[in-house]
């Protein structure tokens, strides 16, 4: 894929953060540092203006990157690759109050090359302190404690769910007063069986926070794990696939994580994994981890590997960066 280069940035200037894979297009020529910081994904400048931190099938996930004084480009995404493991579960999202789960299973039956998102399960703190379970299948479907929804929507202490046909919105307190709210999206893809070759459709679901003002800045998970963690961009001109990279369109991209920071080289390119208008900077293996092609910097995108976000059931809270504190039974 190939892509016009936005306009020259030839000094430092703050942003904010996202996250992505390897892949090929043009860049921006950077020749001093780019300095970021992940900040709330809605309402950046303007507030009519949304962006969103989103999963998709595959499953491919794509972050936020803003920067406020480079104008005209404003926007960017760091967009990595987490395939993990069929008929299992992971955490995106992990802080005081909320949890929520994705159920990663095989596209085709008796294959794992093709995954897709199947359930979104949420176990949410309302405002009198209770926990509520909610879980969203494949098909849009809404269940709510043990119970389905029959009704376009939920509504009780701070806790909300509401229901529009194929697309599900979810919005949850987080034990503070700005509300964080996520998308759950039934969508359907035409593809190709990777065997017969015969056309398909193949259904997913899509997942997406859309407002995160509510998220603290030591909250985890494969998505949140980024939330307020400042993030620099440099050119990169080391080696690729054994070779010199003399094109402007690979950065070293710093993570300043606590304890362990991490810094990987990422691919920028005009196009987001759906061949939307990007730009996204593509980064990390298949699973989020280090790549072949480089040597160093090298380490993985996200924190750990990926087997470190597979939590036990459903609506299970625990898992190794775990931030949930509800008292759940």
């Amino acid at each position: 894929m190939t892509g016009a280069s936005p306009p020259l940035m030839t000094g430092a200037s703050p942003l904010m953060t996202g996250a992505s894979p390897l892949m090929t297009g043009a860049s921006p020529l950077m020749t001093g540092g780019t300095q970021a910081q992940l900040q709330p994904s809605q309402q950046l400048e303007n507030p009519n203006y949304m962006v969103n931190d989103t999963v998709m099938s595959d499953p491919l996930l794509t972050l936020p990157l803003y920067f406020p004084h480079q104008a005209p480009l404003k926007m960017a995404s760091l967009c990595y690759d987490l395939h993990g493991r069929p008929n299992t579960y992971y955490n995106f999202v992990s802080d005081t109050c909320i949890s929520v789960n994705a159920h990663y299973q095989s596209g085709f039956s008796g294959r794992h090359d093709v995954i897709v998102l199947d359930e979104i399960a949420m176990r949410a703190v309302d405002r009198q302190g209770s926990c509520v379970d909610v879980m969203v299948d494949i098909t849009c479907k809404v269940v709510i404690n043990g119970v389905r929804l029959t009704l376009p929507q939920y509504t009780k202490d701070g806790v909300s769910v509401f229901t529009y046909g194929d697309r599900v919105r979810l919005s949850v307190p987080n034990c503070r007063h700005q509300q964080l709210v996520m998308w759950a999206m039934c969508q359907t893809y035409r593809i190709n069986h990777p065997t017969t070759g015969a056309a398909l459709d193949l259904k997913t679901l899509k997942f997406v926070v859309a407002r995160t003002l509510s998220l603290n800045e030591n909250s985890h998970g494969l998505i949140a794990q980024f939330w307020g963690v400042p993030v620099s961009l440099v050119p990169y001109f080391g080696q690729y696939h054994g070779q010199p990279v003399i094109t402007s369109d690979f950065y070293i991209v710093s993570v300043a994580t606590k304890p362990h920071p991490r810094r990987f080289v990422a691919h920028w390119n005009a196009m987001s994994w759906d061949l939307s208008d990007g730009p996204c900077l593509y980064a990390g293996s298949g699973n989020g981890g280090p790549i072949f092609e480089v040597t160093s910097p090298n380490d993985p995108v996200i924190e750990g590997v990926h087997t470190d976000y597979i939590t036990g059931a459903r609506f299970a809270a625990s898992f190794k960066y775990s931030r949930f504190t509800g008292n759940c039974t």
